[in-house]
This record gives structure tokens, C-alpha cells and sequence, in this order.
């Protein structure tokens, strides 16, 4: 059995399956940002170094 203490969907916002609707982004937010929207996002900025490959090609990496 889950206890509270590890579901804070519950202990903060009394709601159960956040995980069906919007998550904690959608409950820390009150909806501003979904899911869908937070999903998107991160795809776009992970496609980042992909779409620039010169900023990010191992010869031009300097270590510290």
C-alpha cells in the first residue's frame, strides 16, 4: 500500500491520479503548463544540439 507521504498529489492538492490528468506540472501550475505542453518543450530543447552541430561537434569542445 502507497502511503501519503509518497503520493503529495494527495496530501497537498487532494487529488488522485494526477498521473491521468495534467501530473504535478499541471497541479504546481493550476493548468498554465500540461503535460502535453511540458512534453513538447522538452523535445524541442533536446533537439537542440542535433539541429546545431557545429556549436556542439567534439572538436570544438574546450575542457575546463
Amino acid at each position: 500500500m502507497v502511503t501519503n507521504t509518497l503520493r503529495p498529489e494527495l496530501t497537498l492538492f487532494k487529488k488522485q491520479n494526477s498521473k491521468q490528468q495534467n501530473g504535478a506540472v499541471g497541479l504546481l501550475t493550476n493548468d498554465l503548463i500540461t503535460r502535453e505542453t511540458l512534453y513538447h518543450q522538452a523535445v524541442i530543447l533536446a533537439l537542440i544540439p542535433f539541429l546545431n552541430q557545429a556549436l556542439y561537434s567534439q572538436n570544438e569542445l574546450i575542457a575546463d
